[in-house]
């Protein structure tokens, strides 16, 4: 890779990468991977809350960075039926993530945190376990799909394809940069759910939904359609644990 290269794909890459190393250190969330280390001083909270800042500033300086020059803010019709859209990828992950499957739970750990900040004796203000609420829905349904929706298309996806497609006007392969985020090989779907399982324990739940946004996208060739699409999902995730008070999902 050249400069410009490099310059973009640190960009992409770097706040979702922050993400996972600081999640790998939070207490009690994969005390069965062998890679796993937590601050034991500290509390789930406490960890999480820093988390989400550290990761929310990374990401705030690459998208003035290189995420805007990269993909401007579009929004289409397509763009709000990813919403409703969305919807539908909450109830098929919640109907699927009940499917007993982790082939790689020794890396991902058993299963996710389950922390309910409303269980007697966490807070013994019920405004902090609101206030937690807040933080943990804010790195749920914002931070988390703009992070990883970026790695994912705008990087992962159109790296591993780099020289593949030609040039129409001088037959070269293009280097990734200049690859639409909804071009798709079969190396693209095996990318993206080899992520998918990599990184969530409800596999069979990650494999259909990360294929459902990444075929939606195919389709409409915007990035933030898949943003869109993966807020709607994790928002409404959120909300079904506050009201379901079924925490296993977060």
């Amino acid at each position: 890779m050249n400069k410009t290269e490099k310059f973009y794909a640190v960009g992409l890459a770097l706040p979702l990468i922050l993400f996972l190393i600081l999640g790998s250190l939070e207490p009690d969330t994969a005390e069965g991977s062998p890679f796993h280390f937590s601050f034991a001083s500290w509390n789930y909270p406490t960890a999480y809350a820093l988390k989400v800042l550290l990761v929310s500033a990374a990401a705030l300086v690459c998208a003035f960075a290189c995420w805007r020059r990269l993909f401007p803010l579009r929004i289409t019709r397509w763009t709000l039926l990813a919403i409703p859209a969305g919807l539908i990828g909450t109830v098929l992950w919640i109907a699927l993530s009940r499917i007993p499957f982790s082939p790689l739970e020794f890396l991902s750990g058993p299963a996710r945190s389950a922390f309910d900040p409303f269980a007697e004796g966490v807070f013994e203000d019920p405004s902090l376990a609101w206030g937690f609420f807040a933080v943990r829905l804010f790195g749920l349904a914002l931070m988390v799909p703009l992070i990883e929706e970026f790695f994912l298309r705008g990087f992962l996806l159109r790296f591993i394809q780099d020289g593949d497609a030609k040039d129409t006007e001088t037959g070269e392969g293009m280097n990734w940069l200049a690859l639409s985020v909804g071009t798709l090989p079969m190396k693209a779907w095996i990318a993206v759910n080899a992520y998918a399982v990599l990184t969530h324990p409800e596999a069979v739940a990650a494999v259909v939904w990360f294929s459902l946004v990444t075929w939606y996208v195919s389709k409409t060739k915007n990035i933030w359609d898949a943003v869109v699409f993966h807020m709607s999902t994790n928002l409404a995730l959120g909300l079904y644990a506050l009201l379901a008070n079924d925490w296993t999902l977060l």
